[in-house]
């Protein structure tokens, strides 16, 4: 016996609030069990491509608002990284100064000269310390020697 359309739609329904519930965080499993759609049933919704461009749209939105939760905090990130570079801890410290230099690196192919790197700081915002900058700075050159010998 065929589904009547309002089915069709109560199934597409609750596989879109299925898709909801993974973009909150869900396992697909359970999110499926949650919203009573089975495996299979996804499956068939997924091959829909109005379903499928739905699903695309929920993507987007939930890669926008991550973007958006990053740019609203990275600054305050950036700055508790940089104090974590005084640490006592000497593990922490040497941790977040080549995190802080990923950071400085990340969308360049280039190797960045030390100048480069005091100019990215100072441009970034990103409030440095003298002695912050200088372990930053000495680990960029251990890396560049260990690069090099390579």
């Amino acid at each position: 016996m065929a589904k009547s359309p309002k089915s069709k739609g109560s199934l597409q329904k609750r596989g879109l609030a299925a898709v909801d519930t993974i973009v909150g965080g869900k396992d697909e499993t359970n999110a499926l069990k949650i919203c009573r759609v089975s495996p299979q049933q996804f499956g068939m919704l997924l091959n829909n491509a109005d379903f499928a461009n739905q699903v695309r749209q929920r993507i987007t939105g939930s890669a926008i608002r991550t973007e958006l939760l990053i740019a609203q905090y990275g600054q305050v990130a950036a700055a508790k990284l940089i104090g974590l570079t005084e640490c006592d801890k000497e593990e922490t410290g040497r941790k977040a100064c080549l995190d802080v230099i990923e950071l400085l690196r990340k969308g360049t192919q280039e190797t960045m000269q030390k100048k480069e790197v005091e100019s990215i700081v100072h441009a970034s915002g990103l409030e440095m310390t003298p002695t912050q900058a200088s372990r930053v700075l000495a680990l960029l050159a251990e890396e560049e020697t260990e690069d090099a010998q390579k």
